[in-house]
């Protein structure tokens, strides 16, 4: 049941920061549609009594949107959430450390870089939503997210990085 109160949460929260990666407006008719599967998925998410969550994403202005995201993910399931603040760059490291002792974070914000290690130590699972994330990203963002195929994260960011050498001739 954590599990999939995580899933949920990563939705939730990866869906109010799509924006910055979607491919299109969304239409009327989708908006009806997913705001009718979003009730949908409301109405048959029951979190066991106690349930909680845990979220590491940097600190900044990620980490004071994750715990805005985090309460209103509480006002609206009722599962009680807690924000730790962990760097994105250090947090595959950590969560091979802390997941196999049953301590890690049920959500996490990490760069896609690290994602192939993360698959092979079993630290996380296939998204359980790829056509969405394959309809409302770009290419690259997709692909950052993705190994042989199948979907795992949900991408928040899109960085590119240029390299630049100016040298005098």
């Amino acid at each position: 049941m954590k599990k999939s109160l995580a899933i949920i949460l990563s939705t939730v929260l990866v869906t109010s920061l799509m924006t910055g990666c979607a491919k299109k407006p969304v239409e009327e008719s989708e908006t009806e549609s997913n705001a009718q599967t979003n009730t949908e998925a409301k109405a048959e998410l029951k979190p066991e009594e106690g349930a909680s969550l845990v979220v590491w994403e940097s600190e900044g202005a990620e980490g004071e949107y994750m715990k805005y995201a985090a309460q209103e993910f509480e006002k609206k399931y009722g599962v009680k959430v807690k924000y730790e603040a962990v760097d994105h760059i250090a947090t595959a490291g950590k969560l091979q450390q802390d997941g196999p002792a049953g301590v890690g974070a049920d959500v996490i914000s990490a760069p896609h870089d690290n994602l192939g290690k993360l698959i092979a130590a079993g630290l996380i699972r296939p998204n359980n939503n790829p056509d969405r994330i394959k309809k409302d990203f770009i290419d690259a963002a997709v692909n950052g997210v993705s190994m042989d195929g199948t979907v795992y994260g949900y991408p928040t960011t899109k960085t590119v990085i240029v390299i630049m050498i100016f040298s005098l001739v």
